[in-house]
């Protein structure tokens, strides 16, 4: 149920989707998401019409489970799963709630009603587990919250090919009021076999985060947190996307988050992920590049708890360009460099991770990229900058340009058109640069998108960095990161720590 949007619950094996009816898609029905369910998205049924069908299936036996918020004692035996034909008789199954109560009811009527109740009742307003079971042989079972309630035996089990509904009994005609469900569900599944007292419970427990829900990345780490990924408003699926995280320190953390690891949903792939800044005990901002991320909800796992683990930052992984300038050098495999005309003795240096344009005349040196980067696309450059002590209103910018080189030294002489920042494709170069009012050392990010624009006529671009504007100001940059980017990008929020 973790879709962004439209009628269809699809089913992951892409047999057996459902449609939902009748929901009012507001506050009072429809889809939820976050702390409002148990695993990434979820539905609310309003208990008046509400309901999932899918098409005709022949399957009945084997194993069900689904996660349950009830917010109403129903008058009537409220469905949750039923399958059923046109009439009281022809009633294969259902798993619902009985009655004035907040018992779970398993039931059949193939000429004759055979029910039992579970001896426990679900909690009103909380999530409750509830499973069923049938053999081929026709017995039936019921679990609530991990723990086997009842049983009975049906007989010989009918498979008629009936649709199967969520949230009502259904008669095969009107949706009858008061066998109508109330409340949230989340977590539907379907298993061809039944599942064992001790499957059942691992599946209740692995949900409650009270034991690893899937495999484990790292032998020696003790926590991990899942990080839902809402990628509801970009209009696409994402690939290779670097995803910023901003991650509260846990007191089994490593208190400088040198112990964090991030893994795809499966708790095992490794991802490659970058510490752009931390305040030890309080705060870190990561980035992730997530090799996939659908529209809708997934999600990934932040690991922690190995207290002897050294950081696995890593940001030449992370980004499409990245550059800490921590080799004390210049990568020719990622810049060239040359001098504007009239740049003097204009010059360069790299120490403790910056680059240090001393300028003299008109603009000095610059450093472009070596790769070039797709017009098509939109991207966000993220850089830190150290602005000088001395500035004033026209003597000095930090200038990053986006340009376009037919080698080393020829810029082409395209325009390129940014028009975030206002420019007007007068200039070969737009510049993401602004003119000082404070010094000091300042993280910048600019969205660059080129787009389509019909002055340009070059199919990509590079990324420049140069020193201040006709100034001899010294200025230097760090931490150079260029990523993907998508209007209304994916948000995310933090579930509940799992404890191995």
């Amino acid at each position: 149920m973790n879709e962004s949007s439209g009628s269809t619950i699809y089913d992951n094996l892409g047999t057996s989707h459902g449609t939902m009816n009748n929901f009012n898609n507001d506050t009072t029905s429809g889809r939820f998401y976050g702390d409002d369910c148990v695993f990434g998205g979820c539905l609310k049924f309003d208990g008046t019409n509400d309901y999932v069908s899918t098409a005709d299936i022949d399957v009945l036996t084997g194993s069900f489970t689904l996660w349950v918020k009830p917010i109403s004692i129903p008058t009537y035996n409220a469905g949750l799963i039923s399958k059923r034909g046109a009439s009281d008789a022809d009633f294969p199954f259902s798993l619902g709630m009985a009655a004035n109560t907040l018992k779970v009811r398993a039931l059949v009527n193939d000429g004759e009603t055979k029910n039992v109740d579970s001896v426990n009742e679900m909690v009103l307003n909380e999530w409750n587990f509830v499973a069923g079971t049938i053999t081929a042989n026709g017995e039936m079972k019921i679990y609530l919250n991990g723990v086997l309630e009842n049983s009975i035996n049906i007989g010989t089990p009918d498979v008629n090919n009936y649709a199967y509904y969520f949230g009502v009994h259904n008669n095969g005609g009107p949706i009858l009021s008061g066998y109508i469900f109330q409340g949230y569900m989340d977590e539907i599944r379907y298993y061809n076999r039944v599942l064992n007292g001790e499957e059942i419970e691992s599946l209740y427990h692995g949900f409650d985060y009270e034991y690893a829900s899937s495999a484990w990345n790292i032998d020696n780490q003790t926590r991990r947190k899942p990080i839902f990924i809402i990628n509801n408003d970009s209009g696409q699926a994402l690939t290779d996307y670097q995803v910023m995280i901003d991650l509260p320190y846990d007191s089994d953390m490593q208190s400088d988050f040198d112990d964090i690891r991030f893994t795809a949903s499966d708790g095992v792939t490794s991802l490659n992920y970058y510490r752009e800044s931390k305040t030890d005990s309080s705060t870190a901002r990561f980035w992730v590049k997530v090799p996939f991320i659908p529209m809708g909800v997934s999600n990934i796992y932040a690991y922690y708890g190995d207290q002897a683990l050294a950081s696995g930052s890593n940001g030449n992984g992370t980004f499409l360009l990245f550059e800490d300038f921590s080799s004390g050098i210049l990568d020719t495999n990622k810049w060239f460099t040359n001098k504007f005309a009239n740049s003097g003795s204009a010059s360069y240096s790299i120490a403790s991770g910056r680059i240090t344009f001393n300028g003299s005349g008109w603009w000095g040196i610059y450093i472009a990229s070596n790769q070039k980067f797709d017009k098509t696309k939109a991207y966000m450059l993220t850089y830190y900058v150290n602005r000088p002590s001395h500035y004033s209103s026209a003597s000095c910018e930090d200038v990053v340009a986006i340009c376009s080189y037919s080698n080393t030294v020829v810029r082409d002489t395209s325009y390129y058109y940014q028009p975030e920042n206002g420019f007007n494709g007068t200039t070969t170069c737009p510049r993401l640069s602004e003119v000082y009012t404070t010094s000091g050392r300042v993280r910048k990010s600019h969205v660059v998108n080129v787009g389509s624009n019909s002055l340009i006529t070059k199919p990509d671009f590079n990324i420049e960095f140069h020193g201040c504007n006709y100034s001899s100001y010294p200025i230097d940059y760090s931490m150079i990161m260029f990523s993907k980017y998508v209007l209304n990008p994916p948000t995310y929020y933090f579930g509940v720590e799992e404890v191995r």
